[in-house]
């Protein structure tokens, strides 16, 4: 066999092998089956309001005393509310990351 004819195999062959694309519906092998991953998420913060516990909008007991209601507006264009006991030195505008449910900076 020719060396021309070699290298024209050669081209064909790796021409081939790059046409090819993934499966859209292909399952990501590097997570394990079943696994309960929970990934954060990230967002900016919109609005900070100081909650009176028995006003029957935070969901918490009034033994709880105030509570902060973050409304987060996510990397993807929805809004998050979290309410939390403690406002973590969050401000209005800040970059925060939301955790298995917690608001963190």
């Amino acid at each position: 066999m020719s060396m021309l004819r070699r290298i024209i195999i050669c081209c064909v062959l790796l021409g081939l092998g790059a046409c090819g694309t993934a499966d859209p519906n292909a399952r990501d092998n590097r997570l394990p089956p079943n696994a309960n991953h929970v990934f954060p998420e990230y967002g900016v913060v919109q609005s900070i309001e100081l909650v009176q516990p028995n006003d029957g909008r935070s969901g918490v007991s009034p033994i709880a005393g105030n509570v902060y209601r973050f409304s987060v507006r996510m990397d993807n264009g929805t809004f998050r509310y979290l309410v939390q006991a403690d406002n973590g030195n969050i401000r209005v505008g800040d970059l925060v990351r939301v955790e298995n449910g917690i608001l963190m900076r």
